[in-house]
């Protein structure tokens, strides 16, 4: 298992280049590109940032396997959707694809009426440029707030994760298990529930920890997670991917000139994890 880390807080800080120079150094196998709050630019030129991004992690030998795409919704007021706003997600598709990313994550679309059709819909007009750029997509379980708790979300079970997949053509759409996400109360299905159900569905997954109650994305073994069990489901379930943390909400809580010596301690974490 390759060991890999998102470049969120490393680029914010430091800038994208400079990211992927620290997460060569310190040692990791490979990235996982973020691009929550938007598709970055280069003079107003989003393909020639990614060229050169990737010019930079081949120069590093380092590579990207994985990305995310904007935290957005696709959908207008109407329920319709937008766009405009399907034009930010085409956008990081190809961003992606020039990174040789074999997996994106998208979200899917939580709706209170239409949901698993309206996302069949976005997902197939999403389907053509993951062909031109040779790059699948990963849909992700979710959650909800409800009544001052967390519940239910698109994806959030185990069958209807495994439902939403087998929907969509598996030559280009597969399932990244959120860990944390799955590991939380009230989602409808554990962990565990949700790696049997998936099984071989699993191409990618997001690892990090919390409190069973809330999203906090911390390092493993700072929460509640049963990682002892966890890594062996996975295993069992036949999942040849990465172990790839999201943990940069964690990463957050340490100032800066402890970055590097807390991303060492989360590598040697998944290096001890794979162990298992």
């Amino acid at each position: 298992m390759k060991i890999v880390t998102q470049t969120d807080v490393l680029a914010e800080v430091f800038g994208e280049n400079e990211a992927v120079r620290m997460l060569s150094e310190i040692g990791y196998d490979a990235l996982d590109y973020s691009m929550f709050q938007g598709v970055p630019e280069e003079n107003g030129d989003y393909k020639e940032h990614a060229f050169r991004l990737k010019q930079t992690a081949d120069q590093c030998g380092i590579s990207f396997v994985q990305s995310h795409a904007p935290f957005l919704s696709v959908l207008d007021k109407t329920g319709s959707i937008d766009e405009k706003k399907l034009g930010i997600i085409i956008r990081a598709i190809e961003f992606a694809g020039i990174l040789d990313a074999k997996y994106i994550v998208v979200h899917p679309l939580t709706l209170k009426k239409n949901q698993k059709k309206t996302n069949f819909d976005y997902y197939n007009m999403l389907l053509p440029y993951c062909k031109k750029s040779n790059i699948k997509i990963a849909l992700e379980n979710m959650w909800g707030w409800h009544e001052g708790h967390v519940g239910h979300a698109a994806c959030s079970t185990g069958d209807e994760f495994a439902e939403y997949v087998d929907m969509l053509d598996s030559q280009w759409f597969a399932a990244c298990l959120d860990i944390g996400h799955a590991g939380m109360k009230n989602t409808g299905s554990t962990v565990f529930e949700m790696i049997d159900k998936l099984g071989s569905r699993i191409k990618c997954i997001h690892l990090h920890d919390n409190d069973l109650k809330d999203d906090l994305h911390m390092f493993p073994y700072l929460g509640s997670i049963e990682w002892s069990a966890v890594i062996p489901a996975l295993k069992k379930s036949e999942y040849e991917g990465d172990i790839t943390f999201e943990c940069d909400a964690n990463l957050r809580k340490y100032p800066k000139e402890l970055y590097v010596s807390a991303l060492k301690l989360l590598l040697d974490t998944g290096r001890q994890l794979a162990k298992i």
